[in-house]
C-alpha cells in the first residue's frame, strides 16, 4: 500500500507498508519511508510510483507465481501467530458475551443442563460437546472453531489454501516444526471452545494464555493439568476446583463453594496482588488492543498503570502492606487523609519538596510547604479503584474480603460530579467566541514554516459546536472521513488507522454533517487532497493530549482565559455539552441522541434489541439544531481566497 503525506516542512514523503512475509527480506522493517525532495504533488506521485515498483520488483525475484520455492520461516510464523490472535480474539468475544450479557450465559447453562439430561457428549457425534447446529446466539461458539474437522486436517488445509509453498519449500524441518505448531493452535481453539461449552471459564483463561505464547516457543501441546504448573498461584488454585471430570449440570455444581476456615488466607503482600492483578489486566489489553510499538503500549497501559500507583499510595498513607490487616475502618482514614495529599508533588516546581520522601510522609511535608491538594474526584477515585483491585483478589481468593467496599458511596460521587460538571456555554459565551476576527474577517494563524494558515483554527469549534463530537474525535479526521453514508453528507469517526483512537466501541459512529458547515464551504476543504490525509494537518500527535493539544491551548488562550469561562467550569467540552443540552431540553428521542453522539444507549432494551438508527433520522436530528443568531456574523470561509 503506497502512502504520500506532505510534511510541516513543504515536501512530500513516500510511505509503503511492507507485506508480512517479505519483512525478513528488509531487515524486519514494518514500512519503507522516503523523504522525495519534491514540492509538486504531480512530481511526488511519479517518484511514488518510481520507488513501488522498484520494490515490487525486488519482492517478485523473492517469490515466483506467489508460491514461495525456499521455505519462509519468518512468514510462516507470522501466519501462525495470526490464526492464534483471531483464534483469541474469538474466545475474548465470546466471554465478553458471557460476563456481560446475563441471557448469553443463561442460555449457554440451559443448553449445557439440558445436553447433560439427554445423554451428556457421548450422545453427540464428532469432536464437542453440545450440538449448536440449530441454536440462535450460541452459534458465535463456531467463530472460535467452526466444525469437526480434526485439528491435523485443519492445518493441512490451511498450509493449503493460505500458505503458498512448493513442495521444495515443504521439504524442510522447520517447516515440519512450524506444521506441528500451527496444529497446536488448532487443537488449543478445539479446547477452548469445549472449555466454554462445558462452562469451565478458567480454564478457557489458560488456554488463551498457551496460544499467546505459543508463538514464542517451540513447547509442546499441554494439558491443563500440566499448564497449572507454570501459570500463576492464583489461578491454579481457581482451576484445580473447577476442572475435574465434567459431571452432570446441577445447581450444587454451579454453586462456588464457600471458604473453609482451615483455608484461611494468611499475610499477603499488597505488591503481589498488584503484581498479579497487573499481570493480568495488561495481558487482556494486549489481547484487545495489540500495541504495536512502544508509544501505543504506553497509551493502552496508561490507564491500569495510574491504577496500581493509585493503590500503592493508598496503602503508603496506610502503613500497612499485609492486606489481610487492613480494616474498614483504615480506608475510611485514608480517604479522609487523601483529602490533603499534594497535587502533582512530582512536577518540577514541587518535586525537590517530595522526590526523595516516602509516599507516607507526602501530606505532613505538604501542611508545611502549603501547594495545591488533588481533587476530591481525584481522592474518590484513589478508594475506588482499591476496591476494585480487592474485589479481583477476592475473586481470585487471594483475600476474603474487601474493606473498601462502598467506602464511596453514590452520594459521594453525586456530589463531586455535580461539582465538577462542564457546563454548556451560554448563547452570550456562544456570540462572544464567534464573534472573534478568526470567524467575522477570517484573521487566522499561520504556520510559521509552512505560511499556510491554520484552518482548524475557524473549523473545529464549528464543528464541535453544530455536530456535538468529541473534541479529539474532530481534531483526528482524516479527508476520507468526510464521505456520503447511504447518500447523506457525515463524518465518520473510527479509531482506523495510525494513532487514532475512539473513547469506546459506541463512538464508532456516522455523523450528519450539518448543512451550515456546508454552507460555510466545509466540502471545498477536502477537495484535491488525499484521503489519508489529516483535515488539520497542522495539528500534531503527543500521546498525553492525542491531537488534541495544539487546540486546547489555543482556544484556551484566546477564549476560555480573556473570557473568564474557566471560572464558571466552562472548557471547549462546553461545545458538546451546549450540543446535548438543546436536545435534552427539545427532543424526548434520547435512543436517537445517544447514537449521535456516540454514548451507550441508556436502557438495557435499547442496549439488547436496539439496532443503529436510520441515517435519516440522525439526518433530521441533527438539522434541529437551532443556533439561532450565534452564527451570524461568520464568513464562509472561502470567502477571502486570497487570504490562502
Amino acid at each position: 500500500m503506497r502512502y504520500l503525506t506532505l510534511k510541516s516542512n513543504g515536501k512530500w514523503q513516500f510511505r509503503y507498508q511492507i507485506p508480512e512475509r517479505y519483512r525478513r527480506h528488509f531487515s524486519n522493517r514494518y514500512e519503507i519511508k522516503k523523504t522525495l525532495h519534491v514540492t509538486s504533488k504531480q512530481e511526488a506521485y511519479l517518484a511514488g510510483i518510481e520507488h513501488e515498483l522498484a520494490l515490487k520488483k525486488y519482492m517478485s525475484e523473492i517469490t515466483i507465481g506467489d508460491v514461495t520455492s525456499s521455505f519462509d520461516e519468518s512468514y510462516a510464523r507470522s501466519a501462525i501467530a495470526k490464526v492464534a490472535k483471531t483464534g483469541i480474539e474469538q474466545i475474548y468475544l465470546v466471554m465478553s458475551r458471557v460476563r456481560e450479557d446475563k441471557t448469553f450465559k443463561a442460555a449457554l447453562k440451559q443448553a449445557r443442563f439440558t445436553q447433560d439430561a439427554i445423554g451428556g457428549a457421548d450422545a453427540i457425534e464428532g469432536l464437542f460437546t453440545l450440538d449448536l447446529s440449530f441454536s440462535g446466539a450460541l452459534q458465535c461458539l463456531f467463530n472460535v472453531y467452526p466444525d469437526q474437522v480434526s485439528a491435523r486436517d485443519r492445518a493441512k488445509i490451511f498450509v493449503q489454501e493460505c500458505m503458498h509453498f512448493d513442495a521444495s519449500a515443504r521439504n524442510s524441518s522447520s517447516f515440519d516444526v512450524l506444521f506441528n505448531k500451527l496444529i497446536m493452535v488448532f487443537q488449543h481453539l478445539i479446547n477452548a471452545r469445549k472449555a466454554i461449552e462445558l462452562m469451565k471459564f478458567d480454564e478457557v483463561k489458560l488456554i488463551s494464555v498457551q496460544l499467546a505464547k505459543l508463538s514464542e516457543s517451540e513447547g509442546k501441546l499441554l494439558t491443563v493439568e500440566e499448564f497449572k504448573k507454570t501459570a500463576s498461584h492464583e489461578h491454579a488454585n481457581n482451576l484445580s476446583n473447577n476442572t475435574a471430570t465434567r459431571q452432570t449440570a446441577n445447581t450444587k455444581a454451579m454453586t462456588p463453594q464457600p471458604t473453609k476456615s482451615s483455608d484461611a488466607i494468611e499475610g499477603v503482600d499488597i505488591e503481589k496482588i498488584l503484581e498479579a492483578y497487573e499481570k493480568e489486566k495488561k495481558f487482556e489489553l494486549r489481547l484487545k488492543h495489540n500495541p504495536q510499538s512502544l508509544v501505543e503500549e504506553k497509551k493502552v497501559y496508561k490507564d491500569i498503570n495510574t491504577k496500581i500507583e493509585r493503590v500503592r499510595s493508598v496503602h503508603k498513607i496506610i502503613g500497612q502492606p499485609d492486606i489481610t490487616k487492613i480494616s474498614r475502618s483504615d480506608c475510611s482514614v485514608a480517604l479522609q487523609e487523601l483529602f490533603c495529599f499534594p497535587a502533582d508533588p512530582c512536577s518540577s516546581g514541587n518535586k525537590h519538596h517530595f522526590i526523595d520522601r516516602p509516599k507516607e510522609e507526602w501530606i505532613e511535608i505538604n501542611n508545611h510547604v502549603g501547594h495545591p491538594v488533588i481533587k476530591q474526584r481525584s481522592a474518590l477515585k484513589y478508594i475506588s479503584q482499591s476496591s476494585e483491585v480487592y474485589k479481583w483478589a477476592v475473586t481470585n481468593k487471594m483475600v476474603e474480603d474487601n474493606p473498601f467496599y462502598s467506602v464511596v458511596g453514590s452520594k459521594h460521587i453525586k456530589e463531586v460530579d455535580e461539582k465538577d460538571k462542564k457546563v454548556p456555554f451560554s448563547q452570550h459565551d456562544l456570540k462572544g467566541i464567534f464573534s472573534h476576527p478568526v470567524f467575522v474577517n477570517l484573521e487566522l494563524g499561520v504556520n510559521p514554516m509552512t505560511k499556510a494558515q491554520l484552518n482548524y483554527q475557524y473549523w473545529a469549534p464549528l464543528i464541535s459546536y453544530l455536530s456535538g463530537m468529541r473534541p479529539n474525535e474532530v481534531c483526528q479526521l482524516k479527508v476520507g472521513n468526510i464521505l456520503r453514508h447511504e447518500d447523506i453528507l457525515c463524518f465518520q469517526i473510527n479509531g482506523e488507522g495510525e494513532k487514532k483512537s475512539t473513547k469506546t466501541k459506541n463512538s464508532n459512529r456516522f455523523v450528519p454533517i450539518h448543512s451550515k458547515l456546508i454552507d460555510l464551504g466545509l466540502l471545498r476543504l477536502t477537495e484535491g487532497r488525499q484521503a489519508d490525509e489529516l483535515l488539520f494537518k497542522d495539528l500534531t500527535y503527543t500521546a498525553s493530549s492525542q491531537y488534541y493539544g495544539k487546540l486546547e491551548g489555543w482556544v484556551n488562550r484566546t477564549f476560555i482565559l480573556p473570557m473568564s469561562l474557566s471560572k464558571k467550569k466552562k472548557t471547549y467540552y462546553s461545545f458538546r455539552h451546549t450540543f446535548i443540552d438543546f436536545y435534552i431540553q427539545n427532543s424526548k428521542e434520547g435512543y436517537i441522541l445517544s447514537q449521535l453522539i456516540g454514548h451507550e444507549p441508556a436502557t438495557l432494551a435499547e442496549q439488547v434489541y436496539g439496532g443503529r438508527a436510520n441515517i435519516n433520522k440522525l439526518k433530521e436530528m441533527i438539522e434541529m439544531f437551532d443556533y439561532g443568531d450565534v452564527l451570524d456574523g461568520v464568513l464562509p470561509f472561502f470567502t477571502k481566497e486570497t487570504r490562502e
